[in-house]
């Protein structure tokens, strides 16, 4: 199985902040988290792969000043895992 590694600077914000983003900024939020991580792709080395992975295991591993609760969490990632 092949690993790609990579780390993205951007934090991203908690569930309770992507809820009341506004629509237009959600939308900048993923162009600039896809930007992310297609530079960090190329800083690595790596290449995107050419087609569509059949089966993915993901780990994230996000760093922050408090602990947030499981719902919050969950959606903090999902702009991330959207733009993968």
């Amino acid at each position: 199985m092949r690993t790609i590694e990579f780390t993205i600077p951007l934090a991203t914000p908690s569930n309770n902040q992507l809820l009341r983003m506004h629509w237009a900024k959600r939308r900048a939020l993923k162009k600039q988290l896809a930007l992310e991580v297609t530079s960090a792709l190329v800083r690595s080395g790596q290449r995107r792969p050419n087609e569509p992975l059949a089966q993915v295991y993901l780990e994230i591993e996000r760093g922050s000043f408090g602990e947030l609760d499981e719902d919050n969490l969950q959606g903090d990632t999902k702009p991330l895992v959207d733009v993968l």
